[in-house]
């Protein structure tokens, strides 16, 4: 029997024993669910850089109040999950004093370690790429052509931060591409 952390949501995880890796469950409907999302020990407790000050945030949202303070441009800090885990674009950090704060997607840089590729999508369209899954909070970092082809830290398929792809950037950072652009 193999035991392995793996993510019960809400960026919870929990140690669950699986008789052989890479079981697929059934939802309450009896179809097949995809594999365990297991959570690798490398990469809980990564490091992001600010990418220009922000605030933290109480919640995964952005009326759910702030931590006084923030982060400043350079900063670095310590991810409360996987470095490619976002819940609505916001990422779990360790606030200083202890407990959890969030910062979003497009004040986040340079993971480390950088998230390994989970799946591959090709773009059916010409897209923008952001840095953040937003049209308007997300600013475009890049664009793919139909045809390319990218690499997601994520199963494919997985459209919760706002129905946008996340994909690996070439220079290890994140970006956010609109799911109509993606199969």
């Amino acid at each position: 029997m193999l035991t392995r952390l793996v993510r019960i949501g809400a960026g919870a995880t929990m140690l669950v024993g699986l008789i052989s890796a890479g079981l697929a469950g059934a939802n309450a409907a009896g179809a097949a669910t995809p594999k365990a999302d297991t959570v690798r020990p490398s990469y809980i407790g990564c490091t992001y850089t600010i990418s220009h000050p922000t605030p933290i945030y109480k919640k995964a949202s952005f009326t759910g109040g702030t931590y006084g303070g923030g982060k400043h441009t350079g900063q670095a800090v310590t991810s409360e999950d996987e470095c490619a885990y976002f819940t609505a674009g916001f990422h779990s950090v360790r606030l200083s004093g202890g407990g959890t704060g969030y910062i979003y997607a497009s004040d986040l840089v340079k993971p480390s370690p950088q998230p390994s590729v989970e799946s591959r999508y090709t773009i059916t369209g010409s897209v923008n790429v952001r840095n953040a899954p937003s049209t308007t909070r997300g600013a475009v970092i890049a664009t793919k052509s139909k045809g390319q082809v990218v690499t997601s830290p994520w199963y494919k398929g997985d459209f919760s931060n706002n129905g946008f792809a996340e994909v690996l950037m070439g220079n290890g950072n994140i970006g956010w591409i609109s799911s109509a652009y993606v199969s």
